[in-house]
């Protein structure tokens, strides 16, 4: 057993374990399955949980990339979870091929759930005004039935090779993704794009996405590694996976199992997470230990560490 094998064995999440016990015959690194049904929890998140730090809400809301070399099975890690939020009505994925191309986005936070009609005359009115509102009237809030109004704009961007959503060097659009990751617990974010100003309310996004090394430095805008979109970014890397000429399926009631821990977390979860005795003295903790750092770039990922840790610590609240 691995380091990282041995360590996630230790963890003291029940439903984490057992979705790697679920998902061990597959070739994926357990690194990455661990990742992925993180980041598939934060997305069903959305914004209706947060913690109470201060005056600040940190909400769920995560970006994951697993990085790796060609080959290493990222995309089946994410596909897994992929599927298991799919079941999840109410839950919108964005684009996959935007190409980096903010209009597409836009477009997706726009969008209604897929059992919704889609009222084409009145965007065309407000594109023409030259002000698109993404808020939530109350036409829309009627027209979306039982959803929960703090999910209509949340965006899940699941996706195997993440450099087709983003493109390359894109710089316009990575910066509205940092910023997204800001503004994920806003009651409204306003973004102006030529001559028009887009305001989406109550948005949320979170992204789990695939990329090799090499993609990292000739696909993200130079201005973005070591600050800005990189350092709200986890980086999960594996370099091999494991070899299994003939995997097993997965368990059908296992996924099934699985894919009512997202409906529960999606639709029951909701309101501040409290802490227990103790992990206020451990998050100070971590807050003072500064690690070594050989590369200048990473100082602005260190500044973001707690909110970081947080993130994770709610996904595996949620998922418990």
């Amino acid at each position: 057993m691995s380091k990282i094998s041995e360590k996630l064995s230790g963890l003291h999440n029940e439903a984490l374990r057992a979705w790697l016990h679920l998902v061990r015959e597959t070739e994926t690194p357990p690194l990455f399955h661990a990742w992925s049904l993180v980041s598939a929890a934060s997305a069903c998140l959305t914004r209706r949980c947060w913690f109470n730090l201060g005056a600040i809400k940190v909400m769920p809301n995560q970006y994951v990339l697993l990085v790796g070399p060609p080959g290493v099975r990222k995309s089946t890690a994410i596909s897994l979870v992929r599927d298991l939020v799919g079941e999840v009505d109410g839950i919108r994925f964005a684009p996959n091929s935007t190409a980096g191309r903010l209009q597409g986005l836009l477009a997706a936070f726009k969008g209604r759930h897929k059992s919704d009609e889609v009222t084409d005359e009145v965007s065309a009115v407000m594109e023409a005004a030259g002000k698109i509102d993404f808020g939530v009237d109350e036409a829309h809030e009627e027209s979306l039935g039982s959803t929960h109004v703090l999910n209509r704009h949340a965006l899940y961007v699941a996706e195997g090779e993440f450099t087709t959503f983003s493109g390359m060097k894109m710089d316009e659009f990575i910066n509205f993704l940092g910023d997204m990751w800001d503004k994920s617990g806003a009651d409204e974010f306003e973004y102006s794009l030529k001559r028009e100003v887009m305001r989406i309310g109550l948005p949320c996004m979170n992204i789990i996405g695939g990329i090799t090394p090499m993609h990292i430095t000739s696909y993200l805008p130079p201005q973005a590694i070591g600050q800005g979109f990189t350092s709200r970014v986890i980086m999960v890397y594996e370099d091999e996976a494991k070899s299994n000429a003939w995997p097993e399926p997965l368990d059908e009631n296992g996924m099934a199992g699985f894919k009512k821990i997202m409906r529960y977390i999606f639709e029951a979860m909701e309101g501040p997470f409290q802490i227990e005795p103790g992990v206020k003295k451990r998050v100070i903790e971590l807050y003072a230990y500064r690690p070594a750092l050989e590369d200048a770039r990473f100082i602005h990922y260190t500044q973001r560490r707690q909110a970081h840790m947080l993130k994770v610590a709610m996904a595996l609240a949620a998922l418990r």
